[in-house]
């Protein structure tokens, strides 16, 4: 009998024993089933964390660069939007009667010791988006003093070509234009105007000036082609092609 009861015991000890092993099986197959979803979570980056912390992205940076009310847009501006900047193209117009081929290449039309008013002309050419153009080559021609051009002339009077510098910049020094007849009535001071780029003409147009009292009863005249010159000469025209 004894024996029969140690074996029964035995046994009862033994299933308990089974019981609890697989038991402890089931909760470590558990555990490493959570190790392992977490495992393959992905991880959570800052900027996520950034994201779910609120609409405030900033975490407090000043995007301010210049110190000026903007934000975003002062923080673009540096960040490189002037990739996107457009600029004006500079207005066409007409080319008139007196054009010649052959204009030589020089900035200093004031050669022929002609009585007027000075006019030192510069300016910078840009394409639209902004950039200057080096080796642009512009064309200038007009009226002497007394309103007479000299485009049959061996001298080409009043007639100069230059090459844009690195920075796109060109200058002339000449003589104001006179005031000639066109039909019954006067045509303001102007300087005729060609831009070629790569041997390929951009531009034809004119260039008039502040003040001139003809400007308003010219039919040819383009408002934004008016330019200031100043007492000492000096008169600025940037063009864009």
């Amino acid at each position: 009998m004894k024996k029969q009861t140690t074996r029964r015991k035995f046994i009862r000890i033994g299933s308990i024993g089974l019981g609890g092993l697989m038991l402890g099986c089931q909760k470590l197959e558990l555990k490493n089933t959570q190790v392992g979803a977490a495992a393959d979570a992905t991880p959570q980056t800052d900027a996520t964390l950034a994201t779910d912390a609120g609409s405030d992205t900033n975490l407090g940076l000043d995007t301010n660069l210049d110190g000026n009310p903007g934000g975003d847009a002062s923080l673009d501006t540096h960040a490189g939007a002037d990739t996107n900047k457009t600029c004006v193209e500079t207005a066409d117009n007409i080319e008139g009667p007196y054009y010649a081929e052959g204009i030589p290449v020089r900035s200093d039309l004031d050669l022929y010791g002609d009585v007027g008013d000075a006019l030192l002309l510069s300016g910078v050419v840009r394409d639209i988006q902004c950039n200057v153009i080096e080796n642009a080559v512009v064309h200038i021609w007009h009226a002497d003093p007394g309103a007479v051009y000299h485009n049959t002339t061996a001298e080409l009077r009043y007639y100069g070509q230059v090459a844009t510098d690195a920075s796109g910049a060109f200058k002339f020094k000449t003589l104001m234009p006179g005031r000639y007849l066109n039909g019954s009535q006067y045509r303001p001071a102007h300087v005729h105007c060609k831009v070629f780029v790569k041997g390929q003409l951009k531009l034809t147009t004119q260039i008039y000036f502040e003040d001139d009292p003809y400007n308003d009863i010219d039919p040819f005249i383009v408002d934004t082609l008016i330019i200031k010159r100043e007492g000492s000469g000096a008169a600025t025209f940037d063009i864009v092609v």
